[in-house]
C-alpha cells in the first residue's frame, strides 16, 4: 500500500510528538523547521530547512515531494502558512477568516465584540499618541499593552502608571510584525485556559480547562497550569460554554483551539484571547491526550486528510485525570555550572515530560516572556493533590548549581 504523504511545518521539540505519532500511524512525512537540529526531524522520512512564514518555499516543497496534506500544531506563524496553503490548494484545513482572526488580536477583539462576548475594554493603536488616548478610553490604569500579532508574551506589559507607558509602547511596537498593538483594561482575577478541538463549523468540543499561576509584576508569564481548573464545576462549565461562543465568533472550524480567560472575584468570565492552534509546551500533544484518554493527534492527522470522525464524549466532563504543567524559575544573574536529576525524574510514574530550557554555561536571565522560562515538568495523577506532590518531588530531585 502506498503511504499517504504528510507535510509538517514546524518540527521543534513542542511539535515532535505530532510528528512521532504520524510516523507511528504509518504516514510518509516531510518535516520542516528553521533549524537543522529540530527534534522532530528524527521521525521524518524527509526534512527541509524552512522558516514557517516562507509560504512560497513551503508551496514549492509541497509540489516537489507530491504531498497530500499539510499540518502544524502550536506555532502561530506555521498556522498562517498552513491555512494559506490549504486555501490555495483546496486541501482540508482552517478557513482564511479563522487564521486571520487567530493571528491578529485587534481583529479577534472586534469579531467577539460583535457577538457580545464579555472582554476587557480595548483600543487599537499604531502610535504613542494613540496609546495615550487609548488608556483614557479603556478606563485608565492598570492596562495591558500588547502587539496584535506575536506570541509567547513577547511585547506584552502590564502598565500601572504613565511613567511606564513609553517603555510599553516601544516593547509592543518592536515585537509587532505589523507594528500595530492594542491597549486594554487589566482585569484582576484567576487566569484560565480552555483547550478544545473543532471538527467543523458546527462541532467544537472543549476538552480541558486549567487555572494558571502567573509571574507577578509587569510581565504576564504563566508559571503553572493546573488541570482541571481550581474553580467550581459551574464556572468550569460556563468557561467551556463561552469558549464555544468564542470559537463561533472567530469562525474556528478546523483543529485545535486554545482560549484564555480571566475569572474575577464576581465570577465574571472575561475573554483574554483565543487562537486556532494547540497550547504550547506539550499541552495539546501530551497533556490533553493524557488527561482525556483521547488520541487527539490521530484525530487531527486524520482530519487533514479529510477522514476525521467525531468521538463520542460527554461534553462537559471530558477530562478524566489531573495534571500540572509547572515551570522552573531561578534567580537571574548566575551561570549554570551543573544540572543533575533529570534522568531520575523522567523514570518516575506520572512524569510525562521534564526538561531544562537552560544548559550548562548559560547565564540565567530574568523571565520576561514564555520563551525565557528555565525548565518545566508535566505531572499526571488521579487528582490535583497527588499531581502537586509529584511536582514538588521532582523539584527536589533536580539540582541546578550555579557558578
Amino acid at each position: 500500500m502506498t503511504q499517504k504523504r504528510l507535510m509538517v511545518i514546524g518540527a521543534g521539540w513542542e511539535q515532535a510528538p505530532l510528528i512521532k505519532r504520524a510516523h507511528e500511524l504509518g504516514y510518509w512525512i516531510l518535516a520542516t523547521h528553521g533549524k537543522e537540529e529540530a527534534e522532530g526531524f528524527q521521525y521524518a522520512d524527509k526534512t527541509a530547512i524552512l522558516e514557517p512564514r516562507d509560504t512560497n518555499r513551503a508551496l514549492a516543497l509541497f509540489n516537489e515531494h507530491r504531498i497530500e496534506a499539510v499540518i502544524s500544531d502550536n506555532d502561530d506563524y506555521a498556522l498562517y502558512t498552513v491555512g494559506l496553503m490549504c486555501q490555495k490548494l483546496g486541501l482540508p484545513g482552517p478557513n482564511f477568516e479563522a487564521i486571520t482572526n487567530s493571528n491578529n488580536k485587534r481583529k479577534s477583539r472586534i469579531a467577539c465584540e460583535k457577538m457580545g462576548i464579555k472582554q476587557p475594554p480595548f483600543y487599537a493603536c499604531a502610535t504613542y499618541e494613540d496609546l495615550v488616548v487609548g488608556v483614557e478610553k479603556v478606563g485608565r490604569y492598570p492596562v495591558i499593552v500588547k502587539p496584535v500579532d506575536n506570541r509567547g508574551n513577547f511585547g506584552v506589559n502590564r502598565v500601572e502608571s504613565e511613567g511606564e507607558l513609553k517603555h510599553a509602547f516601544f516593547d509592543a511596537v518592536i515585537n509587532s510584525n505589523s507594528r500595530e498593538f492594542v491597549v486594554e483594561k487589566f482585569i484582576e482575577g484567576t487566569p484560565l485556559t480552555v483547550e478544545g478541538f473543532s471538527w467543523n463549523e458546527k462541532t467544537h468540543i472543549p476538552l480541558a480547562v486549567s487555572s494558571k499561576k502567573m509571574l507577578g509584576g509587569s510581565k504576564r508569564v504563566a508559571l503553572e497550569l493546573i488541570y482541571p481548573a481550581e474553580i467550581s464545576e459551574k464556572n468550569l462549565q460556563r468557561a467551556q460554554e463561552i469558549t464555544n461562543d468564542v470559537v463561533r465568533a472567530l469562525k474556528y472550524d478546523f483543529g485545535y483551539t486554545h482560549t484564555e480567560f480571566i475569572i474575577d472575584t464576581n465570577e465574571d468570565i472575561w475573554l483574554v484571547e483565543s487562537t486556532q492552534r494547540g497550547g504550547g509546551v506539550y499541552i495539546s500533544t501530551v497533556i490533553v491526550p493524557a488527561i482525556t484518554e483521547l488520541d487527539m493527534l490521530k484525530y487531527y492527522i486524520e482530519l487533514v486528510f479529510g477522514e476525521g470522525h467525531i468521538p463520542t464524549v460527554e461534553r462537559f466532563h471530558v477530562t478524566k485525570h489531573s495534571a500540572i504543567l509547572s515551570f522552573f524559575k531561578f534567580d537571574s544573574g548566575g551561570t549554570v555550572r551543573s544540572i543533575s536529576g533529570l534522568d531520575d525524574v523522567r523514570q518516575l510514574p506520572g512524569v510525562l515530560k521534564c526538561d531544562m530550557l537552560v544548559k550548562v554555561g548559560d547565564m540565567i536571565a530574568p523571565v520576561t516572556t514564555d520563551a525565557h522560562r528555565h525548565g518545566y515538568v508535566v505531572a499526571q495523577a488521579s487528582n490535583r493533590e497527588v499531581a502537586r506532590d509529584l511536582v514538588e518531588k521532582v523539584k527536589k530531585i533536580i539540582v541546578v548549581e550555579f557558578a
